[in-house]
């Protein structure tokens, strides 16, 4: 159903169950003016809507006769019948359309107690209504769920402006409490401080440095005599095997004969030199136990 201001000529789509059948006012959203609209089923007829529409008026005096003419208002025409001019409203029709009225303002005033807009003739109105409907209801099912400890807590529904809003900065604590806090941070030890004795005590890592691990100590000393023994053990057995096996490997590799039998030469001096020098020292250290004692 489409309805037109009379006024500004604003056009408006509503159902057409938004009119009642004795009709209702409506207001223009546009320009504010109110008019009674019939339902489109039951509308009265143009004669009656003219009746309805305007305001009863005083005959207009008899027009004085045109010296011109010379013609009365008599003579000017035939009469027309005075209850051929206008057909009356029924009087039930008439009075349930003002009780209609009145029940309708009445309402308005009710409402809102002023001047009552209703843009797209209540649509809008009605789908908010249910809105809010649907948000007293999820309200009051929170408030059943929270309880009376819970009354004092906000939710999203009873902040939709809240998080445009800015947060109140917290009431710092008394002094008593701050007081009381420093206290017994004091008494208790600190966490950081156990936790690196622990793991000073637990566990030793080597110090990362930007150019890589830093070598430790005591690990580089240990590793190096460690390297240097192996390496003499080593050698002495190389040289120990090529003396034993200096035969053999002369017999298989004839071309290293003189160097083998050079070598051979050179570990027997030495070992006779070795015993030589050892059995002086075992004689100097029997000599020195045999020696009679000074008498004191």
């Amino acid at each position: 159903m489409r309805l037109t201001c009379p006024n500004c000529n604003a056009q408006y789509e509503v159902p057409v169950d938004v009119i009642p059948e004795a009709g209702r006012d409506v207001q223009c959203s546009n320009c504010g003016h109110t008019w009674f609209q019939h339902h489109p089923d039951f509308a009265p007829d143009p004669e009656d809507a003219d009746d309805l529409l305007e305001a009863p008026t005083e005959d207009a005096p008899d027009a004085e006769p045109d010296p011109e003419d010379g013609l009365s208002p008599q003579q000017s025409g035939p009469e027309t019948p005075a209850g051929a001019k206008r057909r009356g409203l029924d009087p039930s029709v008439a009075e349930v359309l003002r009780e209609e009225a009145q029940r309708e303002a009445e309402a308005r005033r009710a409402d809102s107690g002023g001047l009552e807009s209703q843009p797209e003739l209540g649509l809008d109105s009605a789908s908010e209504t249910e809105e809010e409907r649907r948000t007293r209801q999820a309200r009051e099912r929170m408030a059943k769920m929270r309880g009376p400890a819970g009354d004092g807590a906000t939710t999203a529904a009873d902040r939709p402006t809240a998080e445009y809003a800015e947060a109140a900065p917290a009431p710092p604590p008394p002094r008593a409490e701050r007081a009381a806090g420093s206290s017994r941070s004091e008494m208790l030890p600190d966490i950081d401080e156990i936790n690196q004795t622990l793991r000073a005590a637990t566990d030793r890592r080597p110090t990362e440095t930007p150019e890589g691990r830093a070598p430790e100590a005591t690990d580089d000393g240990r590793s190096g005599f460690s390297r240097g023994m192996a390496i003499g053990i080593l050698i002495a057995v190389l040289a120990l095997a090529l003396y034993i096996f200096a035969a053999p490997i002369a017999e298989a590799v004839p071309a290293l004969a003189p160097f083998l039998d050079a070598y051979v030469a050179q570990a027997n001096d030495l070992r006779v030199w070795l015993q030589a020098t050892l059995e002086g020292l075992a004689g100097m250290i029997g000599g020195a136990a045999e020696a009679p004692r000074p008498d004191t």
